[in-house]
């Protein structure tokens, strides 16, 4: 997906600039390996980012348990801000949240280089980019290294089940319970999955995981 790339086409013009400028006599070689670095991660770019992904999962430290709907008092939401209409309908559930009673703060993804005019940071809700972690997955945003090590008693992943960084968090993320859309890749990262028919469909993932956490009535022994 458009801006995920762990080695981005800057980061490659950087490399070979400082290799002519440093290695002028060995450029040519310096050149070829580099192309061939490059071609290396662009082909197996989905197991580096596993790679670094689980190895940041093992220290990894939180509570982990059942958690309903009625129970759950501070909620985290992830969600797709590449979109109007994504931003739009995840701020409308942000909204019911609150009117339930219920503390939210969210971070919202946005995938292209610069946010649409509707991306509006408020208090409870920000956005991150791609720009705001490093090649090897360490985060930029303040923002975003507080929300990953809030204990939620609830965090709620809207994003479709294919945007790696949202899961990335998610996966990282110290909440007591984890939910998203069902995803064969991510099972390790959540406690409740919910399986949705193509093609993905926001509003219904929203319906769907508010209609199964009310069916969570109290929490329940440790699960993990």
């Amino acid at each position: 997906m458009l801006g995920q790339e762990i080695l981005t086409r800057k980061h490659v013009f950087l490399l070979l600039l400082t290799c002519f400028i440093q290695f002028p006599a060995r450029a040519k070689v310096s050149v070829f390996v580099i192309f061939q670095l490059v071609n290396f991660i662009q082909k197996n770019k989905q197991k580096i980012r596993m790679y670094f992904l689980h190895r940041e999962l093992k220290g990894v430290s939180r509570k982990r348990q059942v958690m309903g709907y009625d129970d759950a008092m501070h909620i985290g939401i992830l969600f797709d801000a590449s979109s109007e209409e994504s931003w739009k309908l995840s701020a409308k559930f942000i909204k019911e949240l609150e009117a339930a009673g219920k503390k939210v703060t969210a971070m919202g993804y946005v995938c292209r280089k610069k946010p649409g005019p509707y991306v509006i940071e408020q208090l409870n809700t920000s956005f991150f980019q791609r720009k705001d972690f490093t090649w090897d997955m360490k985060r930029r945003n303040t923002r975003l290294k507080e929300f990953e090590v809030t204990p939620f008693d609830i965090l709620i992943d809207l994003s479709p089940g294919d945007m790696f960084l949202t899961k990335y968090i998610t996966g990282v993320s110290r909440a007591i319970y984890k939910v998203g859309v069902f995803n064969d890749s991510d099972v390790d990262l959540f406690d409740l999955m919910i399986r949705l028919p193509e093609p993905f469909r926001l509003q219904e993932l929203m319906q769907q995981i508010v209609y199964y956490l009310k069916m969570i009535k109290k929490p329940v022994i440790n699960v993990g």
